[in-house]
Order: C-alpha cells, then sequence, then structure tokens
C-alpha cells in the first residue's frame, strides 16, 4: 500500500503567459509552449523518466516557495507595470499572470521550490494598465484587467485579482489578505 508524505498539496509561486485564441483565454507556462488546460490539472511528461519528476533529471512542473524567482521571468515592461499611468496596449503573448500552483502526485523538494507530477492554479494576479485586444470577424473586442481578471476566473474556476504591483512584496501581501 502506497501511503502519500502530505495529505494537504504543496502551494508555490509561479508566473504564465496568456495566450488567446477563438476558445478564449488560456495560461502557458512562461518557459515553455505548454497550455495549462481549464478544469484539468497539468501532469509532467518527460522522455527521459518513466514517472516524472525524477530524481536524476531536471523533468517536472515547476513551483517557487516565494514570488522573488517567477517575478524574474516576467519582461521588464510586465515588471513595470506598476508605474504605468495610462494603460498598454499588449499582445496576444505578452500579457502575464503570477500566482499559485497546488502540486501534488509525486513532488521533490528543490533549492528554490519544487518539482511535481501534477499541478492546477488556485489564484492568479494580472497586473493593471493592461489591455488587450481580440480581433474577429465581428470587430475588435477591448479587454481591460479588470475583463482579462475575469475571463481567467470563470475559465479556470479559481481567484483572479487586478494587482497594482507584480512585485513580490506586493504578490505576498495580496495573497496574505486574500
Amino acid at each position: 500500500m502506497h501511503v502519500p508524505d502530505a495529505v494537504e498539496p504543496v502551494v508555490g509561486w509561479r508566473c504564465w503567459r496568456l495566450r488567446d485564441s477563438p476558445e478564449g483565454f488560456a495560461l502557458i507556462s512562461a518557459c515553455r509552449p505548454v497550455r495549462w488546460q481549464p478544469g484539468r490539472p497539468l501532469e509532467a511528461s518527460c522522455e527521459a523518466c518513466q514517472a516524472p519528476p525524477g530524481r536524476g533529471c531536471t523533468c517536472g512542473i515547476y513551483a517557487a516557495a516565494e514570488p522573488r524567482l517567477p517575478h524574474a521571468y516576467l519582461p521588464p515592461h510586465v515588471k513595470a507595470a506598476d508605474r504605468i499611468r495610462t494603460q498598454a496596449i499588449l499582445g496576444y503573448d505578452v500579457v502575464m499572470a503570477v500566482g499559485l500552483a497546488a502540486l501534488w502526485g509525486a513532488v521533490i523538494e528543490c533549492e528554490w521550490g519544487w518539482r511535481a507530477q501534477f499541478a492546477y492554479p488556485t489564484s492568479l494576479y494580472v497586473p493593471t494598465g493592461i489591455r488587450h485586444f481580440r480581433r474577429s470577424p465581428a470587430g475588435v473586442e477591448i479587454f481591460d484587467s479588470a475583463r482579462v481578471a475575469s475571463a481567467l476566473s470563470d475559465l479556470y474556476g479559481v481567484p483572479v485579482g487586478v494587482t497594482w504591483s507584480l512585485k513580490p512584496e506586493a504578490l505576498i501581501l495580496e495573497a496574505c489578505a486574500a
């Protein structure tokens, strides 16, 4: 009989890119073109390991113990979102989200956080001051920060906040207040 090491999932910080498609927004891993399907956990895969995350491998779904590491992956204009006074027009692959993800299954603790077999977002934050244009045959639809947050919340079934800053200190305060 296999008894898990923990009853509750490990929760860590990540960042994602947002992609837009005719089906709506989707979370995409920041460093790899991996789509996080709404309502379904992401499962790690690896060509070298039979059961990721492998001890002698770098595979698995990563999450950091605190938001400073994911913050480093954000493009400079997204890091500066708290200084934007007018809305910035962002393209399809530029809008970013930062948030917390639950990790479970096989989980390996690493120097900065964890690598896991399964993951799903538990809460997300998008920066204020963004504007996304969705083009369709019917015309152009405009999504501001609040509308992007609402669409993501409806799609993934998790709380999505609009934050004045994606700086790690601000995210920690907002996560503690939630």
